[in-house]
């Protein structure tokens, strides 16, 4: 799952490129920072996830409920 992962958006060079900020164009930078945080945070969680089913760390509630959310399809919480 972790190469299906789409890159970041290069925030600082999409800013650059616009030529003025209006109240729309606020909203998309808004946007895209905050699916560069859900990204981060999606490759940290798989990668701790991967390391707790090789045996690497312990498998922690939270990495649990990863896990049962992919295996059965749902969205995790």
């Amino acid at each position: 799952l972790q190469s299906k992962l789409p890159e970041q958006f290069p925030v600082p060079t999409i800013i650059n490129q616009l030529e003025e900020m209006t109240p729309t164009k606020i909203v998309l930078v808004q946007e895209l920072e905050r699916f560069n945080s859900l990204i981060q945070v999606m490759k940290v969680s798989l990668g701790q996830l991967q390391q707790a089913l090789a045996g690497e760390i312990g498998l922690s509630n939270e990495l649990e409920e990863l896990s049962l959310s992919l295996y059965l399809g749902a969205v995790p919480t």
